[in-house]
């Protein structure tokens, strides 16, 4: 694997680099960079050395004392570290970069301020909506930045007819050999052992490649887990309870225990942390980190700060964002530790028990100190742009669901803000429609699918979402292309949705026939070019909209990004129809007369 500090250049380092590396490690020739009398966290003994040095010679860490200090020239750049830790630079070993409405270098800002050095992002997000097209300046958008960032290329699972069937053969290919390519991205265990051919192609050549295959096995047990892993899936950060994650840890996977904004899964996985098992297979991870989390929580430092708080030795929870990820991906020849011939990955906090970077140098660079030393690349994606139209506009007819008499139909049901499971509800239509319901928390969900060809928009009904009044129309939802309108009245619904189109995607609520909320989404209909705090800002307004309009979600944006997705069980909503996530059939909306008994097939 890569042993570059700059994924994308090449993995090669030329003799003349490595004779300097030696140089600086002899004491022949001065550091670029010493930083001294430091707390250094040692990853690979779990010791901490007092009063240790690192003497940095270009990009990587030419040399580390436990005792004493290197020699430093007039051109050696001399950090006194006053007792500080010494800690490698934090991994993200699971994200999804292009998933949360901001740019690529606005989250290498707060990343760089963090202490996240090294970044592997999820990139099936970038297909549902553009397909090919726009991936490859997406991808690229990733390299020659101040940070590592790393990718995984997509499976592609989703019930939705419109979206992308995934990367040619011959890209896929190419790509696949590329240093800063990891791996197949998480597959959904339902897709492989549903059709397996589709995907068992792909993974055949992940690993010939030497590269891992990574999992998503969210409601997997016992057979259907133990296929899954004979598949060659290395790796899950779905586990939500201890029990899940032993029993992947059984099965050989490399578990990535996630608390980030989807959901924090941490502190229910205590038990299986604390319990004394070696816990070298463990990472920690974010699975991404929205605006207002960015600002509010913080990033990894605030995931290992969770760690040391809820009683993990802090060693261990240092280990798990940097090293263990490293080993996981192979990449530990580069970084995931303060050692000679690493990348110079560090950050500086007051203590290992208090994990607030003060310092962060990447490659060998200070990129923060009191501030941000590093300029993000701000990619031009002007391919991305655009790509999201509707065909004609949308009336409020189109969110019509048709019956002639008093009715059965299947609902969306939210058991939590994320989880559903299927329900029913008895409906009589008004002039041979069936309506929302806002008095009995009864909205309307629709799908409407966009591009060049016949607008289609499929309907169904949700409870739980809790709005009485309006419209929510979103082009960044999950897994899917188009875009999900969520109402209590057609009208806004429509007015939603061609708002949206109209501003080449965005999220738009409408109230009472006016617009109440707009954030274009231009790039992909998924990204904004707005900084994270603007982000932020607006965000916290919808939801507080959101809340005046009935919700009880802690974050209804990220409810209906959702709706959408066979990540998480148990019925969804695509473009074909209702769809239950764990059989993966197709599921009919009109039941029959009311009454009607409905099989349930999730609960």
């Amino acid at each position: 694997m890569p042993w570059s500090c700059r994924p994308g250049k090449g993995g090669a380092v030329g003799p003349e680099a490595l004779s300097h590396y030696v140089d600086v490690a002899l004491g022949r020739r001065d550091p670029d960079l010493l930083v001294t009398n430091g707390q250094l966290v040692d990853v690979y003994t779990r010791e901490i050395h007092e009063g240790a040095s690192v003497a940095v010679a270009g990009c990587r860490i030419a040399r580390v004392d436990l005792e004493g200090r290197p020699r430093a020239g007039s051109g050696t750049r001399v950090i006194d570290a006053r007792g500080r830790a010494i800690l490698p630079g934090f991994v993200d070993a699971h994200t999804h970069l292009f998933g949360w409405l901001y740019n690529v270098d606005e989250a290498v800002k707060y990343a760089i301020m963090h202490g996240v050095t090294t970044i592997v992002t999820e990139t099936g997000d970038i297909f549902y909506q553009c397909g090919h097209g726009c991936f490859l300046p997406l991808l690229n958008s990733l390299l020659d930045q101040p940070i590592k960032i790393y990718a995984t290329l997509p499976p592609i699972a989703t019930y939705d007819e419109g979206s992308a069937e995934g990367l040619p053969e011959d890209l896929f290919d190419e790509l696949l050999g590329r240093d800063y390519v990891l791996g197949l991205g998480e597959t959904y265990w339902q897709f492989l052992l549903e059709d397996g051919g589709r995907f068992l192609g792909l993974y055949s050549k992940t690993l010939s490649a030497g590269k891992s295959v990574e999992g998503h096995s969210a409601g997997a047990k016992g057979a259907k887990l133990q296929a899954y892993a004979a598949a060659g899936v290395s790796s899950c950060h779905e586990p939500v309870t201890s029990e899940e994650v032993l029993e992947r840890l059984r099965a050989g996977m490399h578990v990535m225990i996630r608390d980030g904004s989807v959901r924090r899964d941490l502190r229910n996985a205590r038990a299986a942390l604390l319990s004394g098992m070696g816990l070298e297979n463990v990472s920690l991870v974010s699975d991404g980190m929205s605006p207002v989390d960015l600002l509010r929580r913080g990033y990894m430092d605030a995931i290992v700060q969770e760690a040391i708080d809820m009683g993990l030795d802090p060693v261990d929870a240092v280990r798990m964002v940097t090293i263990n990820p490293a080993r996981h991906f192979r990449l530990d020849g580069a970084v995931g530790g303060v050692a000679p011939g690493r990348c110079a990955d560090l950050v500086l906090v007051p203590d290992p028990r208090k994990i607030v970077p003060e310092v962060v140098v990447s490659n060998g660079s200070v990129v923060f100190a009191d501030g941000i030393r590093a300029e993000p690349r701000r990619p031009r994606l002007e391919r991305c742009r655009g790509c999201l139209r509707l065909p004609r506009g949308l009336s409020p007819d189109d969110f019509m669901v048709a019956a002639e008499g008093p009715v059965t139909v299947r609902v969306i049901d939210y058991v939590t803000d994320l989880v559903t499971k299927e329900a029913r509800a008895d409906i009589s239509p008004v002039g041979g429609y069936l309506e929302a319901d806002p008095g009995r928390d009864l909205l309307k969900a629709s799908v409407v699918a966009v591009g060049g060809g016949p607008t289609g928009v499929f309907t169904g009904f949700v409870r739980g979402f809790g709005i009485a009044e309006g419209a929510l129309a979103i082009t960044n939802q999950w897994d899917s292309s188009g875009m999900v309108v969520l109402g209590a009245d057609e009208s806004d619904m429509a007015l939603a949705a061609n708002r949206a189109a109209e501003m080449g995607g965005g999220i738009v609520f409408f109230r009472g026939g006016a617009a109440r909320f707009e954030l274009p989404l231009p790039i992909m209909g998924m990204i904004a070019d707005l900084p994270v705090e603007d982000l932020s800002s607006r965000l916290s307004h919808l939801q507080s909209l959101l809340e005046d309009a009935g919700t009880r979600f802690r974050d209804a944006l990220l409810s209906l990004e959702t709706i959408t997705s066979p990540a998480i069980p148990f019925i969804r909503i695509s473009s074909r129809g209702l769809v239950d996530v764990k059989s993966g059939r197709l599921l009919e909306l009109l039941v029959g007369p009311p009454g009607s008994e409905l099989p349930t097939s999730s609960s």
